[in-house]
């Protein structure tokens, strides 16, 4: 255990909850940040200093901890690898001072007190917003937001509703029940949190990875510990609901650990055979057969609450019925798993199987879908939560790709004496965004099918996908090179094995590559939704951050690249909002703008230069 990095972490967040008592988002200080001239409290400047200075450290400590070539990252150079549950304890102990602190980066929370105020006073808060709701709260809401409608699904107002209720039970004034609701959404928040933790490594063992680098970006990172647990944003509660659900989708096609390991009895060499046939797969955990049935079933009660909270967790929906259409691991004829070396079809462009993708439609659809409708009927609430979503957009900001886009163009429409056409701009850009999302989650899911296809078991597609094609053994477009499969000098001699990884020959087992794939799809999807949307807050990255790194593993070269880089966007994110909820962007206008556009430009050349070089 590193305890030099522990400790260092344990005082970055200590300094960062001390300083949020006097320059976090405290009740009092709503229609103006200091920084932008309003008048400052006893001690913000110092506060500010610390929570600065505190997060930095903390930022410090983590990629110490888990950064490739770090504690966590590089088993085997004189030191032991941290193993999944140690980084998770040690993630709760970097938690346990912003417990005790007012809220940090953001007044959202106090928006959810008025919400659940609304909900439980018998007023509808998908028509009505906290200022006309009478929300004795209202004052510590943003203006912008105090007559904005929620844009949160009914198990989201509940839960608020559930929190301020027990508020009124334990507090008298409204002042204390303010604190307590806010400690308890803190709480509702650390329990989404949990749920993930629980669900994150399985999640990644069935992409053949550890959990490790899971653990590390998407649990623990500052954005985590910032928005998740300071913030006490309802993105956990969200972010725990959709990995466990696809967590599950993943395990309806796991099989049994004895399974995996034996050949079938009559397994010939050379020969597929057909399913229910001696040597064939096994059927029981497949997305029809009676062991898949019930998984994919919670799994889809859960992706229903998740969506139930932010519509965010429908994204995982489609990816979700694809892993459970996988079926168990494919094998190869004498009962190993498929390797690099077989032979191989060439690849396929089909769809998946449709009996077994309708099957897992079906099964996960059943739970899915009543489990949202019925919280909508038992809350009294309607959809009008989806409508209350454009509302968001009266925010104009350049940490939205196509927002900032369109605020350069706009910038360009005012030198030429045009300044009229500058919203038009930024409209014109935000419906450009949408349309590139709509391709990016079209190309992932595409790929992610095109994966399933690869990843059935053997006998059930034909025999030409005895063995699968390329890109189901680890070497698809997302995986990178087929060398960053196999063991590499940053594992060193004693690497751990990963479940489902690596083969003596390096390859990935044909369904935890297929699982692979199947994730990265999905988490491309929930960052391209965080990136391209017309709105975009730090915390949006919270699910696309747990999703992604599940697929990822330090033995693979190309993998170590990707933990990089997004961790060193997850620590320039975390800074983007001050801790008294004053986001960078309103301070940076011009610059941010020409930023986007700059970084549009660079990564069009550069992705031109790779096809054509």
């Amino acid at each position: 255990m590193p305890v030099g990095t522990v400790l260092l972490g344990l005082a970055g967040s200590t300094l960062l909850a001390a300083g949020g008592w006097s320059a976090g988002a405290l009740p009092g200080a709503a229609d103006g940040s200091p920084v932008r001239g309003a008048t400052a409290g006893p001690g913000y400047w110092p506060g500010l200093a610390a929570c600065l200075v505190g997060l930095a450290v903390f930022a410090a400590a983590w990629w110490r901890l888990g950064a490739p070539g770090s504690q966590a990252g590089t088993p085997g150079r004189g030191r032991a690898a941290v193993p999944v549950r140690g980084l998770l304890l040690i993630g709760a102990l970097w938690a346990l001072p912003l417990l005790a602190t007012p809220p940090l980066a953001s007044r959202d929370v106090y928006a959810y007190a008025c919400q659940g105020t609304l909900w439980l006073d018998g007023t509808d808060p998908y028509s009505t917003g906290a200022a006309g709701g009478g929300c004795p709260w209202v004052s510590a809401v943003p203006q912008l937001w105090r007559d904005t409608p929620t844009p949160y699904g009914p198990l989201a107002v509940a839960l608020a509703g559930l929190v301020v209720a027990t508020a009124r039970a334990v507090a008298g004034t409204a002042d204390s029940q303010l604190v307590t609701a806010v400690v308890l959404f803190r709480l509702v928040a650390l329990a989404g949190w949990l749920l993930a933790a629980a669900a994150l490594p399985r999640l990644a063992r069935s992409c053949g990875a550890d959990g490790r680098a899971a653990v590390w970006l998407g649990l623990l990172s500052p954005v985590a510990a910032l928005h998740l647990v300071g913030g006490a944003h309802n993105d956990g509660p969200m972010v725990g609901l959709l990995v466990a659900g696809l967590a599950l989708a993943a395990a309806a096609r796991t099989p049994q650990a004895a399974d995996a390991r034996a050949p079938r009895p009559g397994a010939v060499a050379g020969w597929a055979p057909r399913r229910g046939e001696a040597g064939g797969p096994d059927t029981r955990a497949d997305a029809g057969g009676p062991r898949g049935w019930p998984l994919l079933l919670v799994a889809g009660v859960l992706l229903g609450l998740g969506a139930a909270v932010k519509v965010t967790a429908v994204v995982g929906i489609p990816f979700a019925i694809l892993l459970g259409a996988l079926g168990p691991p494919r094998r190869g004829g004498d009962g190993a798993p498929a390797r690099r070396g077989g032979p191989r079809a060439a690849p396929s462009w089909a769809a998946p199987p449709w009996s077994a993708v309708g099957w897992s439609a079906v099964a996960l659809l059943a739970g899915a879908i009543p489990a949202f409708g019925v919280l909508s009927l038992a809350t009294g609430l309607d959809l009008g939560w989806v409508g209350a979503l454009s509302d968001t957009g009266r925010l104009v900001q350049w940490t939205s790709l196509p927002t900032g886009l369109g605020m350069t163009a706009g910038y360009l429409f005012r030198l030429a004496g045009r300044p009229d056409a500058a919203g038009t701009a930024v409209t014109v850009a935000r419906g450009l965004g949408l349309l590139a999302l709509l391709a990016v989650g079209a190309v992932a899911l595409f790929r992610a099918a095109r994966a399933t296809k690869a990843g059935r078991p053997a006998g059930t597609d034909g025999p030409a996908e005895a063995h699968g094609p390329a890109e189901a053994h680890g070497a698809t477009d997302a995986d990178g090179p087929a060398e960053a499969d196999g063991p590499t000098d940053a594992d060193g001699p004693g690497g751990p094995t990963e479940r489902g990884g690596p083969t003596e020959r390096g390859g990935l087992d044909p369904a935890a590559a297929a699982s692979r794939t199947i994730v990265l799809a999905c988490g491309v999807s929930l960052a391209a939704l965080a990136v391209l949307s017309p709105v975009f807050y730090p915390w949006y990255v919270l699910a696309p951050l747990a999703v992604l790194p599940a697929a990822l593993s330090y033995r693979r070269s190309d993998d170590r690249r990707r933990l990089r880089r997004l961790g060193l966007v997850t620590v320039v994110l975390a800074f983007l909002v001050l801790p008294d909820g004053l986001g960078i962007a309103v301070l940076t206008k011009l610059p941010g703008a020409l930023f986007d556009t700059l970084l549009v430009l660079t990564l069009g050349v550069l992705g031109w230069r790779r096809r054509t070089g």
